[in-house]
C-alpha cells in the first residue's frame, strides 16, 4: 500500500515525472486480501509552480546583461509549465531567438518571429548557426541530453555559459551552468520582472530573420526532394548500396516517393490542429528539422533513445 500511495508521488512530482514500476510477486497476486477503507481515502496532489529564490534569481539576470547574443533552449519543461506565452512574450521584449527540443518542439507556433527551430543532432539549419554564435544558453525546462547539444559541441562560442532553468536539480546543474531551480512560467515572469526597467536588449539584429529565411529554403527544397531513375543523391548518402536499397523499396512499396516529400505533403494538408505522433526511426529526425506546428501541442515526439513507441496504459508484468 506504502509503494501504491508513493507512486502517485513521483508520477505527480514535476522533477521526477515517473516512470513507475509496482512488481507483485506471483504468490502475492495469487492471494486475496481485506484492504483497509483509509486506503481508499481521496487524496489530492497538488502542482506547485515553484518560484526563483531571490539570489538565483540576481545571478540569471546578471549572466542575462552580460551577454549578448542569447540563445533560449525550449525544453520539454515549457510544455509541462504551459509556458509557451510567457516564453513568446519574453522573447518578443528582448529580442531573444528560442530554439525547440525534441520535447519542447510545439510549445509555440513554428511561424513565430522568434523561433528558429530544432537545435542540436538532430536540429535544423537556422537553430545550429545560431547556436555557435550564442555566448549564453538559456535552457528553460531542458535537460540538454547528447542530441540536444550534439554531444557537447554544437555550442561553441569560446565564452559561451550555460543559465539552467529547471525544476530538477540533477538538470539545473549540467554543463557547469547557473542554476535556476523554478517552474519555467515562474522564471520567465520573474526575469522579466527584473529586466523590465533595464535598457538591455539581445545584439542579434537582422540575424533571427536571415537564418529562419535560409530554413524555410531548406524545408522546402527537401519537400519537394523527388526520386529519379538516375543522378539521384539521397539526403544521407551513407554506405548502403544505394540500387538495392532503391530496388528493394519499390518492390515492397511499389512507390518512389520521398520520406521528406510525403512529410510536406502531410504538413501543408492536414488541419492545423492535426496531432503528429512518431517513434524512433529517421521520422524524429526529419519532423524536428522540417515539420512546422501551426497550432500548439500538435507535436509529440519526444525522442527517448529509439524507444519504439508510446505506451499510456498502466502493465502488469
Amino acid at each position: 500500500m506504502s509503494a501504491c500511495i508513493n507512486a502517485i508521488r513521483v508520477l505527480t512530482d514535476p522533477a521526477e515525472t515517473g516512470a513507475v514500476t509496482l512488481c507483485l510477486p506471483q504468490d502475492v497476486q495469487g492471494e486475496a486480501w481485506d484492504y483497509p477503507e483509509s486506503f481508499f481515502t481521496r487524496r489530492v496532489h497538488r502542482l506547485d509552480r515553484r518560484p526563483a529564490s531571490a539570489a538565483q534569481l540576481a545571478d540569471a539576470v546578471a549572466a542575462i546583461k552580460a551577454s549578448r547574443k542569447p540563445l533560449i533552449v525550449c525544453g520539454g519543461g515549457v510544455k509541462y509549465s504551459g509556458a509557451g506565452e510567457a516564453l513568446t512574450r519574453f522573447a518578443e521584449r528582448y529580442g531573444v531567438p528560442f530554439a525547440e527540443t525534441q520535447a519542447g518542439k510545439g510549445s509555440v507556433v513554428s511561424s513565430h518571429p522568434y523561433n528558429v527551430g530544432g537545435v542540436g543532432e538532430t536540429g535544423c539549419l537556422a537553430a545550429n548557426l545560431l547556436a555557435k554564435e550564442a555566448d549564453l544558453v538559456i535552457g528553460l525546462g531542458t535537460r540538454f541530453s547528447d542530441f540536444t547539444t550534439s554531444s557537447k559541441w554544437i555550442f561553441q562560442h569560446p565564452g559561451v555559459r550555460f543559465l539552467n532553468i529547471n525544476v530538477s536539480n540533477f538538470d539545473a546543474w549540467k554543463l557547469d551552468g547557473i542554476p535556476m531551480l523554478a517552474d519555467a512560467r515562474e522564471a520567465l515572469t520573474a526575469l522579466d520582472d527584473a529586466l523590465s526597467g533595464e535598457s538591455w536588449q539581445a545584439g542579434w539584429g537582422e540575424q533571427i530573420e536571415s537564418v529562419q529565411s535560409r530554413q524555410l529554403k531548406e524545408t522546402q527544397r527537401v519537400y519537394q526532394a523527388v526520386w529519379q531513375e538516375t543522378a539521384f543523391v539521397p539526403e544521407i548518402d551513407d554506405h548502403l548500396d544505394r540500387e538495392s536499397v532503391y530496388r528493394e523499396f519499390r518492390q515492397i512499396t511499389d512507390s518512389t516517393l520521398t520520406q521528406s516529400s510525403v512529410l510536406g505533403v502531410l504538413n501543408e494538408t492536414l488541419p492545423a490542429d492535426a496531432v503528429i505522433v512518431a517513434a524512433a526511426g529517421s521520422l524524429p529526425g526529419d519532423l524536428q528539422r522540417v515539420w512546422r506546428n501551426r497550432a500548439t501541442n500538435t507535436y509529440h515526439v519526444e525522442y527517448g533513445y529509439s524507444c519504439m513507441g508510446t505506451k499510456s496504459a498502466p502493465r502488469w508484468a
